[in-house]
């Protein structure tokens, strides 16, 4: 199936966009949403560095973990 990503979906200045955590690739959707409990301070954190930084506004509307070639990404997005 692939790897599995961390990502992030954002409503920023009128668009949907994607987001990937590129840090870390998982081999598995349950390793990668163990490591976001483990550290979800850490991305909360960063979710909200990049909305205050591009637009304080923006809305997070879904964080997740997916294999990566389901994401439907409309920008090269990528975070860390």
């Amino acid at each position: 199936m692939g790897k599995f990503i961390v990502f992030a979906t954002i409503f920023f200045q009128g668009e949907v966009k994607q987001l990937e955590y590129k840090a870390i690739e998982f081999s598995t959707k349950k390793e990668c949403y163990e490591y976001m409990t483990i550290h979800d301070k850490h991305f909360g954190e960063v979710i909200d560095d990049i909305r205050e930084s591009i637009q304080p506004s923006g809305r997070l509307l879904v964080m997740g973990c997916s294999a990566r070639k389901d994401i439907v990404r409309n920008h090269s997005g990528e975070w860390q």
